[in-house]
Formats: structure tokens, sequence, C-alpha cells
């Protein structure tokens, strides 16, 4: 099965925060991605640093496993004008629709542990096919198909 991941669920791929065990069937899949994933990921756990949440060896664990997992990976500059306008109709921040847009190009589930995200493409009204897509990792079931998007 095919699933893309952002970089909320790489994160607990890499290291245990709740809902890590929710991840792991992606580890089975064919996973795909933007190139954005890596920055993003660097800079979370840049941010659990600084508030002192992990230790720099367990950083480095991190970077290692992140570094290691089977993602396919997209250069963001293929995704960039699909990507902007995502965000002009969510209204939502482009980096997070760079990852939407993948999704609809590949017709593949993305799994996000991103709660503003989720709840941001379940209020837009009238739903965009390409909702459909953006699925959270605690209503991820592993196996199910993606919805075709119209």
């Amino acid at each position: 099965m095919k699933y893309e991941l952002d970089a909320s669920v790489a994160i607990k791929l890499a290291i245990a925060e709740p809902d890590s065990h929710l991840a792991e069937p992606l580890l089975r899949a064919e996973l795909h991605a933007p190139d954005l994933l890596y920055a993003e990921v660097a800079n979370i756990l840049w941010k659990k640093l600084a508030r002192e949440e992990l230790t720099d060896a367990i950083a480095a664990q991190a970077l290692d496993v992140i570094g290691q997992l089977r993602v396919s990976i997209t250069p963001s500059k293929v995704l960039l004008t699909d990507a902007a306008w995502l965000a002009r109709t969510a209204g939502h921040p482009a980096y997070d629709m760079f990852y939407v847009a993948l999704a609809q190009e590949l017709s593949a589930p993305l799994i996000t542990a991103d709660r503003r995200l989720s709840e941001k493409v379940r209020q837009i009204t009238p739903r965009p096919p390409w909702a459909s897509l953006v699925t959270s990792l605690t209503e991820f079931q592993p196996g199910a198909s993606a919805p075709s998007p119209a």
C-alpha cells in the first residue's frame, strides 16, 4: 500500500511519543514525502532539544532513523504551484499544503499527526475532493484503500 507521511508522523517513527505505535505499520508500506520532510524533522528536533525534551544522543539517533527510512522523495519545486493554490483555497500555511499537493498527485492518503491541519481540512466547505486524502494518524487504518479524489 502507498502512503505519504508528513514530519509529524516521521518524528513518531524516530522517537517515542504519544501515538508512536500507530505509525509503526507505515514502516512496511511504500512511503512518499516532499523533500521538505527533512527540514521539518530537523526543526522538530531542534525545538525538542531547546525545550530539553530529549538529549543530544536521542536526537542523533532520531536523525539516523529518519535518514534510514525508505521514503520516495519528491522535490518541493514540482509541488510549488499546487501547494500555493491549495494554501489559498484552504486558508492554511503553504508548507503543510506541499504534503497535500503530493497526496493529491499520488492519489495516496497523507498520514498526519498534525491536528491543526486535520481540523482545518475538515472545516473546509464545500469539501474539496483532495480533503478525503488527509488522514489523521489516530484514524489511520493500515491497508485501507485511499479514497479517489474527483
